[in-house]
């Protein structure tokens, strides 16, 4: 027994035992403690194939930029709302209660493929929200699309996916050129706001 708050609550080590909490419990268990590997996944932005690339000619565009993000993409951000918690005071207690919800801003990392102009995508996609050329402010309709997170197990099932709305690209960055370095791969990080998200609990997954 041991006294908790000045109740006499019995020990949980005989229950710890009696469970064979351990290693040895996983190994027992293996279909309940498969780890989920954080490599194991897709983000991929619907609607962006033929994208006008940035410039004053609009005639060029970007083929399969949809299929080339899709393997571009480095990490990805995992989408949770944050809820504001309104207050209402009476005399010296305060209670909180549920206000509006927001999604909080994410980053994704993408590979800086010359052959398949990554780059010139994803700046492609931020100017249809703001054209540097016309100092244009584009139209929800154009700039604004939608994605999907996929995570998946090591055999390639479906785990968890992710339907997000009203994505677009409000920040471009990447590393400044250093030839005093040692050689690495560039990448870029496009920060992506969206208003949305919902885990998707149908059953006709892909």
């Amino acid at each position: 027994m041991i006294r908790i708050n000045g109740t006499d609550r019995a020990s949980r080590t005989s229950e710890y035992e009696s469970y064979n909490f351990g290693m040895y419990h996983v190994a027992a268990n293996k279909k309940l403690y498969e780890p989920q590997r954080s490599t194991d996944f897709e983000f991929v932005i619907t609607d962006i194939d033929n994208l006008v690339k940035v410039g004053p000619d609009k005639s060029v565009t970007i083929p399969n930029a949809q299929e080339i993000l899709r393997f571009a993409v480095a990490s990805a951000p995992v989408p949770h709302f944050e809820i504001e918690a309104l207050e209402d005071r009476r005399g010296n207690s305060v209670q909180k209660f549920a206000g509006t919800p927001s999604f909080s801003s994410g980053s994704i990392q993408v590979r800086d493929w010359i052959g398949s102009d990554t780059a010139g995508i994803l700046m492609s996609w931020q100017h249809l929200a703001y054209n540097v050329y016309t100092d244009k402010v584009g139209l929800l309709e154009d700039y604004k699309k939608d994605a999907v997170l996929i995570e998946y197990s090591p055999d390639r099932q479906i785990v968890r996916k992710w339907n997000m709305y009203g994505c677009w690209v409000s920040a471009i960055s990447e590393d400044e050129f250093n030839n005093q370095q040692n050689q690495s791969t560039r990448m870029l990080t496009a920060t992506i706001q969206y208003d949305l998200a919902k885990l998707d609990v149908s059953d006709d997954w892909f």
